[in-house]
């Protein structure tokens, strides 16, 4: 295989890979959980209502890193939430900052 072919192939692979991440999100919400109600975090895989409980109860939190201190989730349950978790609205963040 020739440098072109292997270029093409590679191309094929990341066109695949990109249409089987943009699957695994569609649909997926981000959880502001400084706001969530009880039902919405348990939305979230690997929340249920125990963990749920415990982090509206550990509330606000500065950084989603700092879900790690709730009792019972640990590495990788902060890992699968991360990427449907926040910590803020930034949106509207981003509108009080340019109105400051």
């Amino acid at each position: 295989m020739n440098k072109i072919e292997k270029i093409g192939t590679l191309v094929l692979i990341l066109i695949a890979l990109a249409g089987i991440v943009s699957n695994m999100f569609a649909g997926q919400t981000v959880v502001n959980v400084n706001t969530a109600t009880r039902a919405e975090l348990m939305e979230l895989k690997g929340i249920g209502k125990v963990k749920s409980k415990r982090i509206i109860a550990g509330r606000p939190f500065a950084h989603i890193d700092s879900l790690i201190c709730v009792s019972g989730i640990g590495p990788k349950t902060l890992a699968k939430i991360y990427p449907f978790v926040t910590v803020q609205d930034s949106i509207q963040t981003h509108i009080h900052q340019e109105g400051e």
